[in-house]
């Protein structure tokens, strides 16, 4: 009866590192999930705090007397945008924007979420929408911990 149990001796061993890797995978899985969404969160944050700033640059107080410089308007918009997003971190560092991550235009219903957002008339514009982002060619991508050796 002995003899039975001393050929399976071992199987709890190696059952119990096959699981510890497991699970070690699976935590390195949900620290770099955790990781990237913090990210997208202060993305998002620096994003809204760039569009409503810039949104209260384009208020002018000049346009109802007609006598209103939209292009300059609209260059002061587009600083301000740039200014906010950086003054919000992302992972520890001032994001920046490009020109084309900063649109500025108009909403004739800014409550209904399917209102298309115009960019043609500049005298009309109402709104602005920032787009911060990291990728490789801006900001650089988010870096993972444990992705990189999983060769991802």
């Amino acid at each position: 009866m002995r003899r039975g149990l001393e050929k399976r001796k071992g199987n709890v061993l190696v059952l119990s590192v096959f699981l510890i890797m497991v699970l070690l995978g699976v935590l390195a899985f949900a620290l770099d999930l955790g990781y990237v969404y913090v990210a997208r969160t202060q993305l998002q944050r620096s994003a809204d705090s760039a569009a409503m700033a810039a949104a209260w640059d384009l208020m002018d107080e000049d346009a109802l007397g007609g006598s209103s410089n939209e292009t300059g308007i609209v260059s002061d918009a587009r600083s301000t945008a740039r200014t906010y997003a950086r003054l919000n971190y992302v992972l520890a560092e001032n994001p920046e924007l490009k020109t084309e991550d900063i649109e500025v235009g108009y909403i004739e219903n800014p409550f209904d979420p399917n209102w298309v957002f115009q960019t043609s008339n500049i005298s009309m514009y109402n709104s602005v929408r920032v787009r911060v982002r990291r990728q490789a060619d801006i900001n650089g991508e988010v870096p993972l911990f444990f992705a990189r050796f999983l060769g991802s």
